[in-house]
């Protein structure tokens, strides 16, 4: 039988808000994931997240992949490319994600990974 504190201590990903075994600052720190679908083509995708009573965002980081590839959506921008994520951040409350793309980058999907504290 495995320990309740063997079980605390796995990193558990999920489209559903799990609380982390992370500590920021005193405060838990929560993740989800979000299914970000397919990446556009050379515009501005804005993914629906509605992720209620948020202190501080922790971190934020995303994965694309296309035909067996992947890897991280890079933050980045140059004067002819650019491709980027953010998220919009309202009262206490994240609404939307944001993934921005200068080229055509639909073949690939993409996830991003979300970890924030709570107002509790």
């Amino acid at each position: 039988m495995v320990s309740i504190s063997k079980k605390l201590n796995k990193d558990i990903y999920s489209n559903e808000e799990i609380k982390t075994n992370k500590i920021w600052f005193g405060k838990p720190v929560y993740r989800k994931v979000i299914d970000c679908g397919n990446l556009p083509n050379a515009t501005t995708k804005t993914i629906p997240v509605d992720i209620q009573n948020v202190d501080v965002v922790t971190d934020i980081r995303s994965m694309r992949r296309s035909n067996g590839d992947g890897g991280p959506i890079p933050n980045y921008v140059t004067s002819s490319y650019f491709e980027s994520i953010e998220i919009q951040y309202s009262n206490n409350t994240i609404t939307n994600l944001l993934i921005k793309t200068s080229a055509n980058r639909v073949s690939n999907t993409a996830f991003a990974i979300i970890e924030y504290t709570k107002n509790e």
